[in-house]
């Protein structure tokens, strides 16, 4: 019976609606604003994504609107729900949106999302972690020159440091492994891996190949 009547729940809008009235659920009027970063920002991150596989672009969002968002995950948590469930809102479906240019400097126009999605909360006295090193996938997701033809993407809601959960990566051209042979598996020294802190807002865009976590 109690299980029934939390499934009612998360089929009501009202109910997230509770949570916040700054957020909209299938309700959101106007055309999105497009964050383009201009022509030299584009140039250089298409180069470093071929060679290196990754690219951070530094707080393009406003401050503000990703605070908010980051106040309401902790408030689906602090009320037992899964940090996931904050893809109720549709801020959370624009917020991508809003880098169509970049992404389609990336990986080219009439791109589509993958149902591959997810938000983390990392509770530090739960001493919590994310996922441990992986790719995304496999070596027929990067062309010949380098290019991707998938990308992932991770916009931190908070400042994320080495201390706290920051993103580690083996940048692609560091790999013991060229692109005419690409094969299965991991072959890199600890010395190649490095961190990429970063402040809330930020935008970090990584091939499928790369090593990650």
């Amino acid at each position: 019976m109690v299980f029934a009547s939390q499934y009612a729940n998360l089929r009501n809008k009202n109910y997230w609606q509770s949570f916040s009235t700054d957020f909209h659920i299938e309700n959101s009027n106007g055309a999105l604003e497009l964050l383009d970063p201009g022509a030299e920002i584009k140039s250089v991150s298409d180069n470093w994504m071929r060679h290196e596989g990754y690219y951070q672009l530094k707080q393009i969002f406003n401050a503000g609107e990703i605070k908010a968002m980051g106040t309401l995950v902790k408030k689906l948590v602090a009320t037992n729900h899964h940090p996931v469930f904050s893809f109720v809102y549709d801020e959370f479906w624009q917020i991508q949106a809003k880098l169509k240019p970049i992404i389609e400097n990336f990986i080219g126009e009439g791109y589509t999302l993958r149902p591959c999605f997810w938000t983390w909360h990392l509770d530090p006295q739960k001493q919590e972690a994310g996922w441990k090193p992986h790719r995304d996938g496999n070596v027929e997701t990067i062309k010949a020159d380098g290019r991707t033809k998938v990308l992932s993407l991770w916009i931190p809601l908070t400042d994320p440091n080495p201390l706290n959960g920051c993103l580690y990566l083996v940048p692609m051209n560091r790999e013991k492994k060229d692109l005419s042979n690409l094969t299965p598996g991991m072959d890199f020294e600890l010395s190649d891996l490095i961190a990429l802190p970063g402040q809330a807002g930020d935008a970090f865009f990584w091939n499928h190949w790369v090593v990650h976590w």
